[in-house]
């Protein structure tokens, strides 16, 4: 085999193998999209920017946190945030707070990735919400999916 075809076989392999990083988002089965919430980001994040920036879609199930984190393994790569922040966290009403991040499309990190999900529990959100009277608890024991699909 010649140089130049041994160059385009080598080119060939690695981009097969970037492609096959890139998993698409798959929502976990089951749940269900939080309409008021994904409507109230995606807005937020346009007026911010002034511009469409991408979609944010978030889903929240009642499966535990481990089997949607397990689900979501099998796609994605885990993305650790810095300065330990992500890690779990002590909430006021006495739960821990566990998230998790995962890259779907094999970048090096969720700012340069186009796909990428948090998995979060219990559910907290939304906070911005101005119809909350006190005793309304904003922390909810669900497990929310929050992907991000960069433009």
């Amino acid at each position: 085999m010649n140089i130049a075809l041994k160059i385009l076989f080598a080119f060939g392999l690695a981009t097969g193998a970037l492609l096959a990083q890139a998993a698409p988002f798959k929502p976990y089965p089951g749940a269900q999209i939080d309409e008021y919430t994904t409507e109230a980001v995606n807005r937020r994040a346009a007026s911010k920017t002034g511009e469409d920036a991408g979609k944010t879609t978030i889903y929240v199930t009642t499966d535990a946190y481990e089997k949607v984190v397990a689900f979501y393994r099998r796609s994605g790569r885990e993305f650790v945030m810095p300065g330990g922040l992500g890690q779990p966290s002590d909430l006021p009403e006495g739960k821990k707070l566990r998230q998790m991040y995962l890259i779907l499309d094999g970048a090096s990190g969720l700012r340069t990735s186009r796909s990428w999900v948090k998995i979060q529990s219990p559910y907290v959100g939304p906070t911005w919400k101005t119809d909350l009277k006190p005793g309304d608890a904003p922390i909810r024991e669900l497990t929310a999916i929050m992907h991000v699909q960069a433009k």
